[in-house]
């Protein structure tokens, strides 16, 4: 079930963001990707660079009375994206990113399996409020939620 989703998710986000760099939980950087000694990406000089750290977080499951493979399951959680840019250049490029990602993930319906009806529904993302930016040593960081119900056949 978390493979599904965390699959879609993934693959969506690569396509709105091609240009910045994302890492997933217990994964590199993309191949190619200058580091630096804390291990985020940057720049030929060694600046910091535009980048995404992810995350899936899965909430409860819930499910409908009936016979095994009669019913439907409902899993619900959150995406959370962690946008950052180089310290003191604004916050113009980290709202684009924002804007365009939320964009693409508000209300989108992601089929899974279309056979079994299995799909992946997000809901309004949004920056939290307490969360939505700070400051982290050479970066500036944004906080994006995408919130997402899980629908398939149990």
């Amino acid at each position: 079930m978390i493979a599904d989703v965390e699959t879609a998710l993934k693959t969506k986000l690569a396509e709105v963001v091609p240009d910045w760099p994302i890492r997933w939980p217990n994964s590199s950087w993309p191949p190619g990707t200058k580091l630096s000694d804390a291990s985020m990406p940057v720049d030929d000089d060694g600046a910091p660079a535009p980048a995404i750290e992810a995350e899936v977080v899965s909430g409860r499951t819930t499910a409908t009375a009936g016979p095994k493979g009669k019913r439907r399951a409902m899993a619900f959680g959150v995406c959370r994206l962690y946008l950052s840019v180089a310290q003191g250049t604004g916050t113009a490029a980290i709202t684009e990113k924002a804007d365009a990602i939320a964009d693409a993930f508000r209300r989108v319906t992601v089929w899974i399996d279309p056979a079994t009806t299995a799909r992946l529904i997000t809901m309004d993302p949004r920056a939290d409020d307490g969360v939505a930016a700070y400051e982290d040593g050479s970066r500036f960081c944004r906080m994006l939620s995408i919130p997402w119900d899980y629908d398939f056949p149990d």
